[in-house]
């Protein structure tokens, strides 16, 4: 039997200090805790007793790591759930208390940058064609809802936003997922959240700045959004405001680029192509981006597919189709093309003009705020243009052969207007040579120059038959007159004989002209030439820089077209227009009328 010592008691039952331990005692051969006469079966029972405690201390470990695990786990995505909680609450309170519910643009009434048209045709039997297009910085053609390729809408919402119809402005599922995939990579890559009423929000505003402040504003905004307008409208504003690359702002003008086609006729294959284009417009647009496009499209096909969009024959019909592009691929080609196609002609120069006066006076503004609306308002403009008319007069015009040189070895300069006798300019050209830029000196519409001789029957004839002072069969004294002074104008005297008016408008002798406008008075043929026949650069009195006081009130002006300023090509023509329009006089002008993007009329000629 073992002894027990009184000094070292083994059990100790004040709790303090615990020294028992089955382990070692076992490992202690020499303890032997209970007495047994049989000695092989004290040893068979420490043989055994040291197997259960060798398993044992295998078994543990493995146990008590496997629950350390499993708490790890537990505990991390409780922390996680909490955490989700946590943001999210804090979100709502500080979206509902914080953040302002209001949109600060209304979609019935916000101005975007329009690109203006300009259209012109033949004659009346003819369709309107496009001529010229004004824009500045944006592209921008505008597109009714209506109006639309019926599968343009389904592939944007299909690669874009496919729970568009579901959500109200912002897709949680996906605002999440992409919050959870900048802090695991769930995705391999980013994933955006945001929706096409989101994206809308940031075209509108540009506010692209990565900011968490600027995206929970948007999210108000793209709920408000929603909560105002139908998802068709909603629509219908993003495909016009979104950008397709190389320069395209809105479905219209990346159609008109990529394929030569209106909205409304674009094909299955071509709109699964534009969709695929909206993510990175610069890079998986056709011309670009070829591959990346085609592999972006047919996934764009996919979807539509699997969202019932399109039937399996339209979805295999349109991966057989060829996707032609006509679109300029070869950049350097593109670019000179470009070049030369951005230089309007003269005719566009003047009806650019012609407006800008028209809306200055209509609208009350300035000539920037009008210059503006035709660079920006997306204005329908129906000109007056003969393009047959002004491309023959632009081939002569360019041909610098064709005008004479001075006596300096220079080519004469040159300009010349068209109109029929309404007043329609129908073509215009403003100087010899190659026009190689927009809005350069039109010398048909803007320069003056002398008229000589050519005022005669404008200022001096017409008023005299207005006035019953003359007729073309009259006799007129071809002799100079004698002023107030004692002086005599002109210098040459003349032939001292009588003329009738038709042989003095003929031979265009000064003489008889100046006396038909001594008799009818200066101040008379003036007014008329300016009330009657629209000439607007003729002065009634001007102080000249040097201190000198000019008019075009005497003799020397009105009866030999010795002028201060002169006039212009254009207004000359208007005038002798009335010649053969029954004595009817009509403004010059290039448009019949001009019409907002929305179709409400702005102005008329």
């Amino acid at each position: 039997m073992s002894q027990f010592n009184d000094d070292k008691d083994i059990f100790s039952s004040s709790g303090e200090k615990d020294i028992w331990s089955a382990d070692s005692l076992l490992e202690d051969e020499d303890v032997d805790i209970f007495s047994s006469s049989n000695p092989k079966e004290v040893s068979a029972t420490k043989e055994s007793n040291r197997k259960a405690v060798k398993n044992k201390k295998n078994a543990a470990p493995k146990k008590k790591k496997k629950r350390t695990v499993s708490k790890v786990i537990l505990s991390v995505f409780l922390v996680g759930i909490i955490t989700v909680s946590l943001i999210v609450g804090a979100l709502g309170i500080y979206i509902t208390g914080f953040v302002e519910d209001e949109i600060d643009f209304n979609l019935n009434n916000l101005q975007l940058k329009y690109t203006s048209l300009v259209y012109a045709r033949e004659n009346d039997k003819e369709p309107w064609k496009e001529v010229a297009k004004l824009h500045g910085r944006e592209n921008r053609v505008w597109v009714d809802y209506t109006e639309l390729s019926p599968y343009l809408t389904d592939a944007i919402v299909s690669i874009e936003d496919k729970r568009f119809y579901e959500h109200e402005g912002v897709d949680w599922k996906r605002t999440f997922g992409a919050f959870l995939n900048t802090i695991v990579d769930i995705y391999g890559g980013t994933q955006g959240g945001s929706t096409i009423t989101q994206q809308l929000v940031k075209n509108l505003t540009g506010d692209k700045e990565q900011t968490a402040s600027r995206k929970v504003q948007e999210i108000v905004r793209a709920r408000k959004l929603e909560s105002e307008y139908h998802k068709s409208t909603i629509l219908e504003w993003y495909v016009n405001t979104v950008h397709f690359g190389n320069g395209c702002d809105g479905i219209e003008t990346a159609a008109n680029f990529y394929f030569g086609k209106e909205a409304g006729e674009l094909t299955l294959l071509e709109c699964a192509s534009l969709a695929a284009t909206i993510q990175t417009p610069n890079a998986i647009n056709p011309i670009d981006g070829p591959e990346d496009n085609k592999e972006r499209r047919e996934a764009c096909l996919a979807i539509m597919l699997e969202e019932g969009y399109i039937t399996q024959e339209e979805h295999d019909a349109a991966l057989k189709e060829e996707l032609k592009i006509v679109g300029n691929q070869d950049k350097q080609q593109e670019k000179e093309e470009e070049q030369k196609n951005k230089v309007n002609s003269y005719f566009i120069d003047t009806l650019i003009e012609d407006v800008i006066a028209d809306l200055m006076v209509a609208k009350e503004c300035t000539y920037s705020e009008a210059e503006a609306m035709i660079y920006s308002g997306g204005f329908r403009i129906y000109s007056s243009l003969k393009p047959s008319v002004q491309k023959a007069l632009e081939t002569t015009f360019e041909d610098e052969t064709n005008f004479p040189k001075n006596g300096e070895g220079k080519r004469a300069q040159s300009a010349q207007t068209i109109m029929d006798y309404n007043g329609h300019i129908v073509a215009i050209a403003g100087g010899i040579g190659e026009k190689k830029e927009d809005r350069s000196l039109n010398r048909a519409y803007q320069s003056t120059r002398q008229p000589g001789s050519s005022i005669k029957p404008l200022a001096v004839y017409a008023p005299g038959v207005e006035f019953n002072l003359l007729t073309y069969s009259s006799h007129i004294h071809d002799f100079h007159v004698k002023l107030a002074n004692g002086s005599y104008y002109p210098k040459a005297a003349g032939s001292g004989k009588y003329v009738t008016t038709q042989r003095a408008i003929q031979s265009s002798l000064n003489s008889p002209a100046v006396q038909v406008c001594n008799t009818l008075s200066p101040s008379k043929s003036f007014e008329f030439l300016k009330k009657r026949f629209g000439i607007s650069t003729i002065i009634e009195s001007e102080k000249t820089e040097d201190g000198r006081v000019v008019s075009d009130i005497n003799l020397s002006a009105m009866a030999l077209g010795g002028m201060a300023h002169g006039v212009t090509v254009t207004e000359m023509t208007a005038a002798y227009a009335t010649f053969g329009n029954l004595g009817m006089y009509y403004e010059p002008s290039t448009y019949y009328a001009v019409y907002d993007t929305f179709g409400e009329l702005v102005l008329k000629h």
